[in-house]
């Protein structure tokens, strides 16, 4: 399972994100939709550990796994989705250990 919790993240004083809060059950698949602006892109970078939230937890199950492709519309264009998708996963963002709930941050 992946969860975050009253994830806030700032730029300058700007909130892009104020206290989101999801859980993704496991083996389920779920997307973000909204208007240019709105957070997706950041709050899929926390949810991947290349952002650091302002404040907020994000964890997911230990053994579970977080597959995630880089916003670059050609970069991936010679792969099939799971090949590409296996080949970018990482356990934990970044060789981060989590805490002992689990949480990165």
């Amino acid at each position: 399972m992946l969860e975050a919790k009253e994830v806030v993240k700032s730029f300058d004083g700007f909130r892009a994100l104020d206290s989101a809060t999801l859980t993704v059950p496991k083996g389920t698949v779920y997307g973000l939709v909204g208007p240019n602006g709105a957070g997706k892109s950041t709050f899929l970078k926390i949810l991947s550990g290349q952002l650091e939230p302002t404040n907020g937890e994000v964890a997911i199950t230990p053994g579970q796994r977080l597959s995630f492709l880089q916003q670059d519309h050609f970069k991936y264009d010679a792969y099939t989705a799971p090949t590409a998708a296996n080949f970018c996963w990482r356990a934990l963002p970044f060789g981060r250990t989590p805490t002992p709930s689990g949480a990165w941050w």
